[in-house]
C-alpha cells in the first residue's frame, strides 16, 4: 500500500490523528462525542457522511473517501496531493459491502415472491427486481446502457469537459445501483412508506443500522411484498404503540430528541428520500447574544406558530395572500363550467386549487441540501439537482443568523424548519472538504467557508450543536413542544384548524392533494410528479386531537429518576426504532459528564 502512494506519508499522519476518535466513533457513539475532533488538513480527501444509523437513528460517522466526486470533476474542491494519477479510486470501507456479493447463492434459494420495483436513494429511484427467498432477499437493478469507461478527448488530447461530468454522474448512479443480498434474519423490521404521495413503498431496517427504501408500481405489489417480509416478531408501530410512546415521553422516560425522531419514523420520514427527510423545529431565535438564557422565553421561537407566523407583519402578508386565493377559488368553483372539478389540476390552473398560505414547504429536498451542502455526498447531490453548479454565495447557507432571519422574517417564501443534524452533527457546519463557494456580494466580499456561528457558540461548531441540543431538552421547550407537534404531525396539519393556525401549504404537499394514478395524460402526470418532488411532502398525520403536554413538573423539578432529559441512547431504543443497539453504546459515558460539559453548564 505504501508503494501505491509512492512514499507519501501525509495520509499516515492524518490517519494517526483520527484513529482514536473515528474508530471509537464507529463503536461507541455516545462517549466519542465528548472529545474534540482533531483539526485535519484537506488535501483533496473527502469526508463522507456514512448512512449507517446509530442510537436514535443518529448518523454521525464520517468516513475518509477517495472516490472521485462531481465537485472534484467541476474543480470545486482542491485536487488530491496524496495519490498519484490512477490511484484515486480506492473504495471506502463500508460494512454494507459485506452484503453486496451475495453470501447466499440465489440459485440455492426457492423463490417465494418476485416483483419489479425501485430502490429509492437521495439520487432518485433505481429500478430493478426484488426477489424474496426462504432465507434472504435479493435486489437486482435494471442493467444500465452506459459503456464509457473514460471521458472522451478532443483532437488535441484534452479531456472533453461535458464527457467528464457525464461519466462521473453515471459512475455515481451505478455505485448506488448494485445487486445485493440481505439475509432475512438481519431484517429487524419493515415499515410501510409513501413515495411521491402514493402508498406504494416500504422501508427495511437492517441489523447494524442500515435502511433500504423500496417503491413499487402499485399498492397491491407493495402489500404482497410486505406480507411476505413482515414477521410477527418485528416491532409494531400502530396507534397503541404510538400512545404508549407518547406516555413515555410525557413522563420523561425518553428525551425530546428521541420522541421527535420516533414521530418522524412512524410518520414516514426517511433519510433515503430527500423529499421526506426528517424534520425538526427551529428552537432558538436569539442568534446575536454572547450568552443564552434558557429561562427567558424571548430566547426561543414561538412553537405554537409555523415559521411563517413568527412576526406579525410577515403573517399579515401570508394571510392576505391566502384570502386572495380563497376568493379566487370560491369564484372559480361557483362558475357554471367549473363547479366541483375533480382530478388533476394543471400547474397553471391555480384558480381551481384550494387556497394555501405558503407556496413553499418547511421541508423540501432543496432545503435539506441547503443545510448539508458542505458535507459529501450531499455536495454532489446538490450539484446533480442544480444543473452541475453551486448556488450563488449569498443564497448558500453561510450564516446561522441570516438563515434564521430568512425563514422567520425577511423572505417572502422561505419557511423551512431544521433537520436533525443541527442537534448532533457539528461537521455539517464546517467546510472540511474545502468546497469553493465563492464570495458574498456585500461590502466585505468575504469568502463563504465554514458557517458563521452566533456569538454564544464561541466559534465552535461542537459548542453550537451542544447548546442546540440542550435548548431542545430544556424545560421551556418541553413545555411547548406539543404545540409544534400539533402543527407538523397533528390536528392542525389540515382543515379548519390548520387555516386558523396559518399552517396551510400547497395542496400538492398533502396525501390526497392529487391522485397520480387517476392522471392518464403522460405530460400531466410528469408535471404532477415534478411538483411533488419540488414542493416537499407533509408527514402522515398521527394525531387527530390536541397533543398532550409533557409533565415538566415531575421531570425538571421533582427529578423523576426515570427521566432522560439530556442523555444519549436509552434502553428503549430497540422498542422505539426496531434497530439493534450494541450494549457498549448503552454503557458509554453520557454527554453531560466531563469537564467540557461541566464548563458549559457553569456558563449557561
Amino acid at each position: 500500500y505504501q508503494r501505491r502512494v509512492h512514499g507519501e506519508t501525509d495520509i499516515w499522519i492524518q490517519l494517526s490523528q483520527i484513529v482514536s476518535y473515528r474508530l471509537m466513533l464507529q463503536l461507541i457513539w455516545g462517549s466519542a462525542m465528548n472529545i474534540y475532533t482533531p483539526k485535519i488538513s484537506n488535501n483533496g480527501v473527502n469526508w463522507l457522511l456514512d448512512s449507517t444509523e446509530g442510537p436514535s437513528r443518529i448518523r454521525r460517522r464520517l468516513l475518509l473517501s477517495f472516490h472521485p466526486t462531481l465537485a472534484s470533476a467541476l474543480s470545486l474542491v482542491p485536487e488530491s496531493s496524496l495519490f498519484p494519477q490512477g490511484v484515486g479510486s480506492c473504495k471506502t470501507y463500508d460494512e454494507f459491502e459485506l452484503y453486496l456479493h451475495p453470501p447466499i447463492p440465489i440459485n440455492d434459494q426457492k423463490v417465494i415472491f418476485n416483483v419489479n420495483c425501485g430502490m429509492v436513494s437521495p439520487l432518485g429511484k433505481n429500478d430493478g427486481e426484488l426477489i424474496i427467498g426462504y432465507t434472504a432477499i435479493f435486489f437486482h437493478p435494471t442493467a444500465t446502457s452506459n459503456t464509457e469507461s473514460e471521458p472522451r478527448r478532443s483532437s488535441s488530447g484534452s479531456v472533453d469537459y461535458d464527457s467528464k461530468i457525464k461519466l462521473q454522474k453515471n459512475r455515481r448512479r451505478e455505485e448506488s445501483a448494485h445487486s445485493f443480498c440481505i439475509p432475512l434474519d438481519k431484517i429487524k423490521t419493515v415499515l410501510k412508506r409513501r413515495y411521491l404521495l402514493r402508498n406504494v413503498a416500504f422501508e427495511i431496517f437492517i441489523d447494524g443500522g442500515r435502511t433500504l427504501l423500496f417503491a413499487f408500481n402499485s399498492f397491491d405489489d407493495r402489500e404482497k411484498a410486505f406480507t411476505k417480509l413482515h414477521h410477527p416478531n418485528h416491532p409494531q408501530h400502530n396507534s397503541d404503540t404510538l400512545k404508549k410512546t407518547t406516555e413515555k415521553w410525557r413522563d420523561g422516560e425518553i428525551s425530546n430528541f428521541e420522541y421527535l425522531m420516533y414521530l418522524n419514523t412512524v410518520s414516514g420520514r426517511s433519510f433515503n428520500d430527500l423529499t421526506q427527510y426528517p424534520v425538526f423545529p427551529h428552537i432558538i431565535r436569539d442568534y446575536q447574544s454572547s450568552v443564552l438564557d434558557f429561562e427567558n422565553p424571548t430566547t426561543f421561537r414561538d412553537l405554537s406558530k409555523p415559521m411563517g407566523c413568527q412576526t406579525p407583519h410577515r403573517w399579515e402578508r401570508f394571510k392576505n395572500n391566502f384570502e386572495m386565493l380563497k376568493s379566487q377559488y370560491i369564484e372559480s368553483n361557483t362558475d357554471e363550467d367549473g363547479v366541483n372539478k375533480k382530478g388533476f389540476r394543471r400547474a397553471g390552473d391555480h384558480l381551481n386549487q384550494p387556497p394555501f398560505h405558503y407556496g413553499s414547504h418547511y421541508s423540501t429536498r432543496v432545503s435539506v441540501l441547503y443545510y448539508l451542502i458542505r458535507l459529501q455526498p450531499f455536495t454532489d447531490y446538490f450539484l446533480d439537482l442544480n444543473g452541475m453548479a453551486l448556488d450563488m454565495p449569498d443564497r448558500t447557507f453561510h450564516s446561522c443568523l441570516n438563515s434564521w432571519l430568512l425563514s422567520s422574517e425577511k423572505s417572502n417564501s422561505d419557511v423551512k424548519e431544521l433537520i436533525p443534524e443541527f442537534f448532533y452533527l457539528p461537521e455539517f457546519l464546517i467546510n472540511s472538504n474545502k468546497v469553493k463557494f465563492g464570495n458574498l456580494q456585500n461590502e466585505s466580499g468575504s469568502i463563504v467557508d465554514d458557517v458563521e456561528l452566533p456569538p454564544w457558540a464561541e466559534a465552535s461548531a461542537r459548542t453550537f450543536v451542544t447548546i442546540q441540543r440542550a435548548a431542545l431538552e430544556c424545560e421551556y421547550v418541553s413545555s411547548h413542544l406539543h404545540e409544534w407537534i400539533d402543527l407538523i404531525f397533528g390536528y392542525k396539519q389540515t382543515g379548519p384548524e390548520a387555516e386558523a393556525a396559518g399552517n396551510l401549504f400547497h395542496p400538492f404537499t398533502y396525501e390526497g392533494g392529487v391522485d397520480i394514478d387517476a392522471i392518464t395524460d403522460a405530460i400531466d402526470r410528469e408535471a404532477a410528479l415534478t411538483q411533488i418532488n419540488y414542493y416537499g411532502q407533509t408527514p402522515a398525520q398521527l394525531f387527530v386531537k390536541s397533543h398532550p403536554k409533557r409533565h415538566v413538573e415531575n421531570i425538571y423539578r421533582k427529578k423523576n429518576k426515570n427521566s432522560r432529559v439530556l442523555g444519549g441512547p436509552s434502553p428503549l431504543e430497540s422498542d422505539l426504532f426496531g434497530t439493534k443497539v450494541d450494549m457498549r453504546m448503552l454503557m458509554a459515558e453520557s454527554v453531560q459528564q466531563g469537564p467540557w460539559w461541566n464548563a458549559l453548564l457553569d456558563k449557561y
